[in-house]
């Protein structure tokens, strides 16, 4: 998505990928949540099996279902802290429909539960079922590398991919004492790695050590334009290919930190944002990316996106016809123009746009049509 066709930009061309393909069809995402009810922009279906005014009852409840659901059923059970509740859900499913046959076919366990559209923020999770524990595997959780080194006893120091797989893991745990402990050892061994020192500002800034954690954010920026500018772009497409958004999000900071007029990584910081449901946060980085390069069609559309997935309609119409004033066939703006027309009442335009869609991309065309007959 965000094509754009002018020299210098979209250059990349990994497994036929650059600035479009690796955006991860967010247009493809977006006509589904209009077309067939699927959640909101930053939302997800969800199963609310309780809502407790202490944490201990909301534990009570997460311990019980744990033990009573299959171990399919026990995904994405949490403890989420909302304001002053902490609720108890289950599952991220797709649409309504998945959600109310999962509840159907669990109601003795489930009494009293609804479904819900709600966001899904890691942040606020206070407990989360991790599937089996590796105890229940035969395996030892204290076991290490060095701990594994057998009769020798030789400790083998682990490496930088070790150490941040490591530090991730506890990450996602939401355990930074640990998280921090690790890291700091890890970034005093290796203080000019710009990965580890990325990761020690993340969790630093978890724990609200904002002026520390902006230290190592410097450090790390200072040290990644060491690393050519293709490859900056090819880790951060990486890493949405395997759905990292967490990692794509720190690897494309960096990279504007240190480059920050540079317009398709600015685009590509968008993307991750977008990406990552904050539209609202995304726009910044795709108006940059146009004002540096207010010939690329495909950073107006990224910031039409944006504007549309906020429900701002009217000014995501100028934002896509600016990329159809550079680009008149560029299917993500004429897309995003007929969904806006549709969405503000003007039928008539949306039609026109869905009949010269027709012809460039029958199947984006006939989910326009849908949405367009959709609208009162």
């Amino acid at each position: 998505m965000f094509t754009g066709q002018s020299t210098g930009d979209c250059r990349l061309r990994r497994s036929g990928a650059c600035l479009s393909a690796a955006c991860l069809l967010v247009l493809n995402l977006f006509l589904l949540v209009l077309s067939y009810g699927y959640a909101a922009s930053g939302t997800i279906f969800t199963i609310q099996a309780g809502s407790f005014g202490n944490r201990p009852d909301a534990i009570r409840q997460f311990d019980f279902l744990q033990g009573k659901l299959s171990e399919q059923g026990r995904e994405y059970l949490r403890v989420e802290k909302i304001g002053k509740f902490h609720a108890v859900r289950l599952g991220k499913f797709d649409n309504r429909r998945e959600a109310e046959e999962f509840l159907n076919a669990n109601k003795s366990v489930l009494s009293g539960a609804i479904v819900m559209d709600a966001y899904f923020i890691p942040a606020r999770i206070e407990k989360l079922y991790k599937g089996p524990s590796p105890a229940a595997e035969g395996v030892d959780e204290g076991d290490t590398p060095a701990a594994a080194g057998g009769e020798t006893g030789v400790m083998i120091p682990p490496t930088v991919g070790e150490q941040i797989r490591m530090i991730s893991g506890l990450f996602e745990k939401h355990d930074y004492e640990s998280a921090l402990r690790v890291v700091k050892a890890a970034v005093t061994e290796r203080p000019d790695d710009p990965e580890l020192n990325a990761w020690y500002g993340t969790i630093l800034m978890k724990m609200n050590r904002h002026e520390e954690a902006m230290r190592y954010f410097r450090k790390a920026s200072e040290l990644l334009p060491d690393v050519p500018r293709e490859e900056q772009i090819r880790m951060i497409s990486d890493m949405l290919e395997k759905h990292d958004y967490e990692n794509a999000l720190r690897l494309a900071k960096a990279a504007v930190t240190g480059r920050p007029d540079d317009p398709e990584l600015n685009a590509w910081y968008g993307s991750v944002l977008l990406k990552m449901d904050y539209p609202d946060k995304a726009i910044k980085y795709f108006r940059k990316a146009s004002e540096l390069r207010p010939d690329v069609a495909g950073y107006y559309s990224g910031t039409g996106y944006c504007l549309s997935f906020s429900g701002r309609f009217e000014e995501a119409v100028d934002e896509f016809s600016k990329a159809l004033a550079i680009e008149p066939d560029n299917i993500d703006a004429l897309t995003g123009l007929g969904v806006a027309y549709a969405k503000t009442g003007r039928k008539k335009q949306a039609m026109d746009i869905y009949i010269r869609l027709r012809d460039l991309e029958s199947d984006t065309a006939a989910r326009l049509l849908r949405i367009i007959e959709r609208q009162p």
